[in-house]
This record gives structure tokens, sequence and C-alpha cells, in this order.
């Protein structure tokens, strides 16, 4: 998945350490809201040529549907 914003921000173009830092920095306890998007394309594509890293995000959070 492609996270597109949260809250406010717009994640599409950020780099992942603008990321990162802009994450860190949301307080402990604030809601948060996150607009992602899903790209099995994408994410197929870097299985199969091998470029990528291991940065993963972990989650901690209740979805509310």
């Amino acid at each position: 998945d492609q996270i597109l914003k949260v809250n406010t921000q717009d994640f599409r173009g950020l780099v992942r350490e603008d990321a990162v830092l802009y994450l860190l920095e949301i307080p402990k306890g604030e809601t948060v809201t996150i607009l992602a998007q899903s790209r099995a394309d994408v994410y197929r594509d870097i299985l199969a040529c091998g470029r990528g890293d291991s940065f993963f995000i972990r989650s901690h959070f209740e979805c509310e549907k």
C-alpha cells in the first residue's frame, strides 16, 4: 500500500526520512487519519526485481469502519 496523506500532510513525493520525521512528531494519543491506496502492481514489481529495502512500519491501532 502507498500512504497518500496523513492528517493534512500530503505524503505523495515525500522521501522516506521526511515521512518518518512527520510521523514521529505526532503527539501520543492524537487521532491520526491515514489515506492509503493499494498498489499491488508496484509491490509485485519490487519483489520481482529485488529492489526495495527492509523498511516497514508497524502499526498499533484499532480500525474503525
